[in-house]
């Protein structure tokens, strides 16, 4: 399956991507190769890859002038195991509480509200940034 914007970084364990699901810049997600549920099931070795792509991430994601802040999630609701960098931006400040329960009302808005050829190109812009740089970094 090809995934939109492609992949941003792989290592041996994980795959870094933006969510175009839900078209909000910086969106990244970070996935297991392994079919686990829970970040209990990673060796010592996969949990200092992820904690260094998870470190990577965020730094590249300051690079965005106009985010204010990212949360980063890992629940084990999931079948499939997968992180969260959850940017949020003035425009989300403005709508939305900054808390956790608020963050599946903003998905749900850019869901609706965001698929615009203008918004996917700009996610698609910041995919490309972010690609660049760990380019540089690795």
């Amino acid at each position: 399956m090809e995934i939109p914007g492609g992949i941003i970084y792989e290592t041996e364990n994980f795959i870094i991507q933006q969510d175009l699901e839900v078209p909000i810049e910086g969106f990244l997600v970070i996935v297991s190769k392994k079919h686990i549920r829970s970040i209990s099931e990673l060796g010592m070795n996969e949990m200092v890859e992820l904690s260094e792509l998870i470190y990577k991430s965020r730094n590249i994601l300051e690079k965005i002038d106009s985010l204010t802040d990212v949360t980063i999630i890992q629940e084990e609701r999931s079948k499939h195991f997968h992180v969260w960098l959850f940017p949020r931006y003035t425009w989300i400040d403005e709508k939305f509480d900054n808390s956790l329960p608020a963050i599946r009302e903003i998905m749900k808005y850019a869901r609706e509200n965001l698929k615009t050829d203008t918004q996917i190109n700009r996610v698609l812009d910041v995919t490309e940034m972010v690609k660049d740089e760990f380019n540089k970094i690795n």
